[in-house]
């Protein structure tokens, strides 16, 4: 009997994430065909080209301030990972920029103009690759969005 529930279960979850899905499909359609083009209150705010010049400067401190991993294979191993994500997105806008802090914490952190910094905690904890390649590919989405350019063009805002 609990052979079946764990089916059940699973058809049920199975159901449910197709539905999901579809609904995402379907309002990401509407939204691109259906709603005016606003503009971008980031551009207005925050250009590229200064996003990355405090993107270097958020770098320089990383550098200077935490402490960062030099083990040559390590970070060719990230590097590639996180070339592998980069490249299926295909924004020529940023130049990505990943390195390696040595903290034991289970972290990875974007800053502005396309820098990324991934803790050794995460390395070590992560049980596969691809568990590592998702909080790299979630880091590489709040880049490639311009979420802190929006945070600052929010605050400016307000």
């Amino acid at each position: 009997m609990k052979g079946r529930q764990k089916y059940k279960k699973c058809i049920i979850v199975s159901v449910a994430l197709l539905i999901c899905t579809t609904l995402q499909l379907n309002f990401d359609h509407i939204i691109a065909n259906k709603l005016p083009q606003l503009g971008n209150p980031v551009s207005n705010t925050l250009s590229i080209k200064q996003e990355k010049k405090l993107g270097k400067q958020f770098y320089q401190i990383i550098r200077k301030k935490m402490p960062i991993f030099h083990d040559a294979i390590v970070n060719t191993y990230i590097q590639d990972i996180a070339a592998q994500i980069t490249n299926a997105n295909n924004n020529p806008l940023i130049d990505f920029h990943v390195v390696v802090v040595n903290d034991k914490t289970i972290n990875a952190f974007a800053g502005p103009g396309g820098y990324m910094g991934v803790n050794t905690g995460l390395i070590i904890h992560t049980q596969t690759e691809s568990q590592l390649a998702a909080a790299i590919a979630h880091e590489y989405v709040h880049i490639s969005r311009r979420h802190i350019a929006h945070n600052i063009a929010q605050i400016k805002r307000m």
